[in-house]
């Protein structure tokens, strides 16, 4: 086992439907370039990675993602031992700075791999399975309340305890959008996503007409690179306030949890740059005694079960993680999750336990 060897390392890009959310940063997108990544061993086996571009938040485009794999990062981790995954990540640091949204998907292909050559889910590489599945949660753009009250009523139909309410364009109609749920779904679990929309005294002024409606969190109510106005949000404020467009590294956590600057953090693999350096991160957090809420930007069913892994063998997740309905979109080349009411059964097959039924690399 310790002689393999990564051979070849290849993309493709398929224009997958999946409806994003209205959020303060535009309208909704309907179609999505996702790059998918396939690594082959030595021994013939192969990994599956997939990108999900979501430029605003790493500023990668699908085309660009697949260039960079293609040309640059792939060409530099041939020839390592897909098992010596911090030699991989080492390799594609120096191979390329930041497109962690094309590593990510490289580190995915690579667990996937490494689980499949030792027979093995992804979470046990992991650490364990902590659980057999996991919560959804799912969102809510911005639009008028009833609209939302409509979506919501269809989500609880179909089982989801805890749903994320985009706001930060409009204050008044964020509060009057946020209290309007509350009052239909007493009991439903309520998030709200400002994406860096209000400025600290709009943030303040907000979150304290909100401190009654017990919401779970509120994320990102400023910029990203306002960590003292985050910090100023989070003391005026009982409301949980969490860190996502300021979070991407280690050196983000530490810098939040030095200044207790967000109470929650939000993972997304793509900004990390995979699932090792999530995990870090998640492990700091544990120490610090912050939750971590895993979010899916817009993936298909194979970015999906590298999420549900990680949530399966992490102590830092508390609630539902936002991985959608689950429901696959027709282009996606890739099936084999088990979607119930409001929940999804973590794979057990080898690697992320998915199955690539369409060859998109031919």
């Amino acid at each position: 086992m310790h002689s393999e060897a990564i051979v070849k390392v290849e993309t493709a890009k398929v224009s997958m439907r999946d409806d994003t959310l209205a959020t303060s940063y535009g309208p909704s997108v309907s179609m999505r370039d996702h790059v998918f990544v396939r690594i082959w061993s030595s021994s013939g086996e192969f990994g599956l990675g997939e990108a999900s571009p979501l430029p605003h938040f790493t500023g990668e485009m699908g085309d660009e993602i697949q260039r960079t794999i293609d040309n640059a990062l792939g060409p530099c981790i041939v020839g390592l031992n897909p098992f010596d995954i911090v030699l991989v990540e080492d390799a594609l640091a120096r191979g390329l700075p930041h497109h962690n949204t094309a590593k990510a998907a490289i580190i995915t292909a690579i667990y996937d791999l490494a689980g499949k050559l030792l027979g093995l889910p992804v979470c046990q590489l992991l650490g364990g399975r902590l659980r057999e599945e996991v919560e959804l949660a799912t969102g809510v753009g911005i639009g008028s309340v009833s609209a939302i009250l409509t979506e919501i009523d269809q989500m609880v139909q179909r089982g989801i305890g805890t749903v994320k309410l985009k706001i930060g364009a409009d204050p008044h109609r964020d509060i009057e959008a946020i209290w309007a749920v509350r009052d239909k779904y007493p009991k439903l679990n309520i998030r709200a996503d400002a994406n860096q929309g209000y400025t600290p005294k709009v943030a303040m002024q907000v979150l304290r007409e909100l401190e009654r409606a017990n919401l779970q969190y509120v994320e990102q109510p400023v910029a990203a690179t306002d960590i003292r106005g985050l910090l100023t949000v989070s003391q005026a404020t009982s409301v949980r306030v969490a860190a996502d467009e300021s979070l991407y590294s280690l050196r983000n956590a530490l810098d939040l949890i030095s200044l207790g600057a967000a109470d929650v953090f939000v993972i997304k693999l793509i900004k990390t740059g995979g699932l090792r350096q999530a995990r870090a991160i998640m492990e700091l957090a544990t120490a610090a005694r912050i939750p971590c809420v895993i979010v899916s930007p817009y993936e298909g069913y194979l970015g999906l079960a590298a999420d549900i892994h990680v949530v399966a063998a992490s102590i830092s997740c508390p609630w539902a993680a936002e991985l959608g309905f689950g429901d696959r979109a027709l282009e996606d080349p890739v099936t084999g999750l088990c979607f119930g009411q409001g929940t999804v059964k973590v794979p057990l097959g080898p690697g992320l336990g998915v199955t690539l039924i369409t060859d998109p690399f031919t």
